[in-house]
């Protein structure tokens, strides 16, 4: 992957809106999954964006790829946010992403 990162730098907040994709490489579901994305903050637990898609899984072996791109996602404040990936509602995965 080109382009992961784990700190954001913002000069201002609420930060500009900017575009941001989130990918997973995906293996072990079998037929059609409801997969969700919850962006929240830490500091305060507010969910500020979310996203279902469904993703089919042809069998338990394939790898399936997962990707969301935000067109546009605003940061509140400075602190650290959880990317939560969920698959028919439970957890699966999550990702921090500390915003200054």
């Amino acid at each position: 992957m080109v382009g992961c990162f784990d700190k954001l730098k913002c000069p201002a907040f609420p930060s500009t809106p900017h575009p941001l994709s989130v990918f997973a490489a995906l293996t072990g579901g079998q037929g059609k999954v409801m997969m969700g994305l919850v962006v929240s903050r830490l500091d305060t637990d507010e969910e500020i964006a979310s996203h279902q898609k469904l993703v089919t899984f042809p069998d338990k072996l394939a790898e399936v790829y997962y990707h969301m791109r935000f067109k546009e996602l605003s940061f509140p404040a400075p602190t650290t946010y959880e990317f939560t990936l969920l698959a028919s509602g439970q957890w699966l995965a999550q990702r921090r992403l500390r915003v200054e």
